[in-house]
């Protein structure tokens, strides 16, 4: 029996299907399972969940503002106060 894909075209969808994937659960996602009070990240890599909360520290609150030492020193005590 004759495959109907060949070798090119199966990693080709299978490349879209990880693109698309990632898009969709992608850091929103993943954030969103690090701060739910029922998960608080169970399960995550470390240093994946190390670099969901860096992004989290430092996201900035708006286009004009650039987070500063103290702005983030403050997110870092509320993330761990709620880790905690």
């Amino acid at each position: 029996m004759k495959a109907f894909l060949d070798t090119d075209e199966i990693q080709y969808l299978q490349k879209l299907a990880r693109s698309r994937f990632e898009f969709m659960y992608g850091d929103a996602h993943a954030i969103s399972y690090l701060l739910d009070p029922r998960y608080m990240g169970e399960g995550l890599e470390l240093n994946h969940k190390e670099e969901l909360e860096e992004f989290i520290v430092n996201f900035p609150l708006s286009k004009d503002h650039k987070n500063n030492d103290a702005k983030r020193e403050e997110v870092f005590k509320e993330l761990t106060d709620y880790q905690i």
